[in-house]
């Protein structure tokens, strides 16, 4: 199925706009690696910002501390690696498989990742607000 439309979305990703809601399986891979590579940068500042309180931390409870960061770590490792996953995955899927990624988005409950990974236009936050859960 070929569709012609495409929008750029605030990421620089081009989604195809047509007027069924199956998209290119590339596209979906596409938004879910960017997705993976912006939490992989989030985990990345927040070691540095646990690096900052190491060194402020009691010697005496050093080892815990730094262990609990190592995690983050780990956290930040595994991101990197499934973006990288994904990268590849996105590079050996045919460009006509597609599928409506609606469904699989529905269960998701960040509304704001939701949305980028359909497709759909992201809706202005006012300054300020966040979610939190």
């Amino acid at each position: 199925m070929a569709h012609t439309a495409t929008k750029t979305t605030p990421r620089n990703e081009t989604l195809p706009m047509c007027g069924s809601a199956d998209m290119p399986m590339t596209e979906i891979l596409g938004a879910l690696r960017v997705e993976l590579g912006e939490l992989a940068a989030s985990a990345r500042q927040v070691e540095g910002l646990l690096a900052d309180l190491v060194a402020r931390v009691d010697p005496s409870v050093v080892d815990s501390v730094v262990t609990d960061a190592q995690l983050v770590d780990a956290m930040s490792q595994r991101l990197e690696a499934l973006e990288i996953y994904v990268r590849a995955l996105r590079g050996l899927t045919p460009g006509e498989w597609e599928m409506d990624p609606r469904p699989a988005s529905a269960l998701l409950t960040v509304s704001q990742l939701a949305r980028r990974l359909t497709g759909e236009q992201e809706e202005e936050e006012a300054s300020g607000e966040f979610e939190l859960f």
